[in-house]
């Protein structure tokens, strides 16, 4: 808990997966929002994507948020009591906390306006990456697995299928 006591964060009614929590914060953030000061109350991690799968199923699972946003409630010294819900691990994860009878969310870790700039920056590179690649063709030798990955995972992936040599 001491490793992620407060900080800034947009706070959005619940999302129905993580990615698309992120994705409307970013959405939200270019069209001014403000991120909000937050601290963490609590912490308790879930099995990888569990935590999607609640979401995707909120109506018969709110019980299981329920016991969060009890503890959630209000502010502390002008900042969101938060419990943050992990994903299988420390990198990503759901701040909750409710407000009266408002139910909130945000994507953790906190997305922020230059994050937004470096995935612009990003999407214009492989824009152009892509140009570049023009009829390039490349043998991959397995599948691409369905759902989220690394982006440098993947395009690791695809370099060294590019580069492999034949026997």
């Amino acid at each position: 808990m001491k490793r992620f006591p407060s900080g800034q964060a947009v706070f959005l009614p619940l999302g129905r997966t993580l990615w698309t929590l992120r994705r409307q914060t970013m959405q939200a953030i270019r069209e001014g929002a403000r991120p909000e000061s937050y601290t963490i109350i609590g912490e308790e991690t879930y099995f990888p994507d569990v935590l999607d799968s609640i979401l995707c199923d909120l109506e018969t699972r709110m019980e299981e948020l329920e016991q969060y946003f009890e503890l959630a409630f209000g502010k502390s010294n002008g900042a969101y009591r938060c419990f943050i819900l992990w994903n299988g691990n420390d990198r990503e994860g759901l701040l909750v906390h409710r407000e009266k009878k408002k139910l909130l969310c945000a994507y953790y870790p906190a997305v922020t306006e230059d994050d937004i700039l470096k995935e612009q920056a990003l999407v214009r590179q492989l824009q152009g990456l892509s140009y570049l690649s023009g009829s390039t063709e490349i043998n991959l030798n397995y599948g691409i697995k369905r759902g989220r990955c690394r982006l440098g995972d993947l395009l690791k992936l695809l370099s060294e299928q590019l580069e492999e040599k034949t026997e």
